[in-house]
């Protein structure tokens, strides 16, 4: 099928088109149809990102104009350069005798973090300010789409969460840095000795830390004591035990005044998906 090279899309005519009904349940279906215009309620269909028929199609009956609400995430017209398996990109990063984890979050995975010997490199795939991007028809995010450098440490410890869903790395005495949905630097004057980041509904790991005496939790960049919990340590490193208590699904579970501690030197290397 011919499409419109990527060169001669014009994003300004990018329109969604929105059809609604009762269903047999007594509920509401919808349909779109995405596309640029052609004119006379004509539209060149969208068929994956940046991908669109060249010859227009009509626009049926039912279907309204609507607000064109995901054209971020199915059109760019800066973006003009595919990428694939055997880019330079990915060729160029050094793979051997690195420990290689995949981040998830909420369905997505936002970086790739290798891990060597003597540092930790984090990557992600390219984003809408870069002129590369991964055809849709990729089902999932493979390793030679995260191509984009991040950030490199030095580091004295890398912990790993459930299925690499996240990392925490101490790069110093109290310096950690946490990729989760965001990569991001804090100091907490502490020492941690467990994680545990399981994944729960939707996708969504969840990421706590434990020192001697206090469980942080990565998300908050908050500590609470220890003391402050009535339920074990033991407990607290089961599944998503911690979060539950954090966000008051078990009465009782927390004192109602905790003792907290805020992180400390916050730095927000990359916002990923938030």
């Amino acid at each position: 099928m011919a499409t419109i090279p990527y060169t001669e899309i014009d994003g300004t005519k990018f329109q969604e088109y929105k059809r609604t009904w009762k269903t047999k349940c007594g509920g509401t279906g919808f349909e779109y149809i995405y596309g640029l215009d052609a004119g006379s309620r004509m539209i060149h269909k969208w068929l994956e990102f940046n991908t669109f028929e060249a010859e227009p199609s009509a626009i049926p009956e039912g279907f309204e104009r609507t607000k064109a609400k995901e054209r971020l995430y199915l059109c760019n017209p800066a973006r003009t350069k595919e990428l694939h398996e055997d880019n330079e990109f990915y060729a160029a990063i050094a793979k051997e005798g690195a420990e290689v984890h995949r981040i998830k979050y909420n369905g997505g995975k936002p970086f790739l973090v290798y891990v060597y010997p003597d540092r930790v490199d984090i990557y992600k795939p390219p984003g809408n300010d870069s002129e590369y991007f991964v055809p849709s028809r990729y089902q999932r995010m493979h390793n030679w789409a995260f191509i984009i450098p991040v950030a490199s440490y030095r580091y004295d410890r890398v912990f790993v969460g459930e299925k690499s869903c996240t990392v925490l790395i101490q790069i110093n005495w109290h310096r950690y840095v946490f990729v989760g949905n965001r990569v991001v630097e804090f100091t907490i004057d502490d020492d941690i000795t467990d994680y545990c980041s399981m994944i729960g509904n939707s996708g969504v790991p969840y990421p706590v830390a434990l020192s001697e005496n206090w469980c942080y939790f990565l998300y908050d960049n908050v500590g609470i004591s220890l003391d402050s919990f009535n339920v074990s340590r033991k407990a607290l490193l089961k599944d998503t035990h911690a979060y539950s208590c954090f966000y008051g699904h078990e009465p009782g579970a927390i004192d109602k005044k905790p003792k907290t501690k805020r992180f400390a030197d916050v730095i927000v290397i990359d916002k990923g998906e938030t």
